[in-house]
């Protein structure tokens, strides 16, 4: 297309993409959204818009328009409020969306997650409206307190977050509401992106409406640009890239860390994602009566560049989550062929096949996961092979140029539709 005839496309994100960077707000999450962004900006029009701090003025950056969306009700009262009151967007927020959706004239808008309010949209518009799945929050919902039950997330609770309502059990009442809106969204949805067996059978009973496209994701440039090879390490070097949510699993790769430990496995378990610090981990270890096994290092929140070279020396991927739609991380170790163990959960299947190029265990089963590691400790060039299948299964899967080339013809498909 030429310049003149390109689509005008917008993108509603619960992340700035590549904008943030003139904002100064990195931000450690969304890289597929930047990616897509980065391949898509000089074939379409792009507008995305997103939600900001502070007050700011739409603005180019690389090619694409930006549009910082401030929510009413921000600044410490106001979170504080929305907190008591386990309050989500506002009418005011969302009435902000339809007059953005006015000002820049679309001829398509693509919704990014379903855990912001913006798929909400099509309730006010004519303009195909696209909603990508990130997670499906009505499953998340159900296994929210897969880690750690309600009881014990308000009992182990520091003083603080109990005081403030910022203990996991009051977080979960607001995350119920998400996924309330999330089915009220999606089911007048008429068109949805998804990557998994999972979120499209899933998508078949929550979007009964709605047209499913297959779109998969681009990664970030460093995990391409890299190729994993055995390393030569002195002990086994674990990674696991995880976050502070009840159900990703923190509490299988202590177990897990507990048993290696017991069988005398000399290994390093490095967790990227977690720091110290974070009260999230002094909640689990309250819990679960634990120090944090000695050889397990949290690293806190790492760049991307930073995650790409701890993988390279590591010999395993070690994947915890209790539910995934399509684990970016477990994506990123694939792709630059590093040998992964991951749980059976959500879309993962969709992802690795067990034992042909992975290795999939059953999620919240510390046993399995570390005989698993044992397995492929004891047969290195066994876990090679298996490195070497996922980074061919990951490589075609993520290819930048055929991603681009699907989201483009799934937008011009709904124009052209109407």
């Amino acid at each position: 297309m030429t310049g003149s005839d390109r689509l005008r496309i917008l993108w509603f994100s619960t992340t700035p993409s590549s904008g943030g960077s003139a904002l100064g707000r990195e931000t450690a999450g969304g890289g597929w959204i930047r990616a897509l962004e980065r391949e898509l900006n000089h074939r379409v029009h792009l507008t995305v818009a997103f939600y900001h701090e502070s007050e700011a003025r739409p603005y180019e950056y690389n090619g694409t328009t930006f549009v910082p969306l401030l929510r009413s009700r921000r600044g410490p009262v106001g979170k504080a409020v929305n907190r008591v009151a386990d309050a989500l967007e506002s009418e005011v927020d969302l009435a902000r969306l339809t007059d953005v959706v006015d000002e820049v004239a679309p001829d398509l808008i693509h919704v990014h997650g379903t855990e912001g309010p913006f798929g909400l949209v099509q309730r006010h518009t004519r303009v195909p409206v696209l909603i990508s799945l990130q997670s499906v929050l009505s499953v998340y919902e159900l296994k929210y307190f897969s880690g750690l039950d309600r009881w014990a997330a308000r009992r182990f609770a520091g003083s603080s977050e109990v005081l403030l309502r910022n203990s996991y059990a009051d977080r979960y009442r607001r995350f119920a509401k998400q996924a309330e809106r999330e089915r009220e969204m999606l089911g007048i949805t008429r068109h949805l992106t998804g990557r998994t067996t999972w979120d499209r059978r899933a998508a078949s009973l929550l979007a009964p409406k709605a047209e499913y496209h297959h779109l998969d994701e681009i990664l970030r440039r460093p995990f391409y640009e890299r190729h994993w090879q055995p390393p030569d390490n002195r002990v086994l070097e674990l990674f696991t890239t995880t976050g502070p949510n009840l159900y990703k699993g923190f509490e299988t790769l202590v177990r897990c860390a507990g048993l290696l430990d017991e069988s005398g496995v000399d290994y390093r378990w490095r967790v990227a994602g977690l720091a110290p610090d974070d009260p999230f981990v002094a909640l689990f270890l309250r819990a679960l009566h634990r120090d944090l096994p000695p050889r397990v290092e949290l690293l806190g929140t790492l760049t991307e560049a930073d995650l790409a070279d701890l993988m390279l020396g590591s010999d395993l991927y070690v994947g915890v989550s209790h539910i995934e739609n399509s684990a970016n991380s477990l994506c990123e170790a694939q792709l630059m062929g590093l040998p992964c163990i991951a749980t059976y959960a959500g879309g993962t299947p969709s992802l690795v096949t067990d034992d042909q190029d992975g290795v999939l265990v059953q999620d919240g089963d510390p046993y399995a996961l570390a005989g698993a590691v044992l397995d492929l400790a004891r047969d290195p060039g066994h876990a090679a092979r298996l490195g070497s299948a996922g980074r061919a299964r990951a490589s075609t899967r993520h290819r930048p140029d055929a991603v681009a080339d699907r989201a483009l013809s799934i937008y011009e498909k709904l124009v052209s539709a109407g």
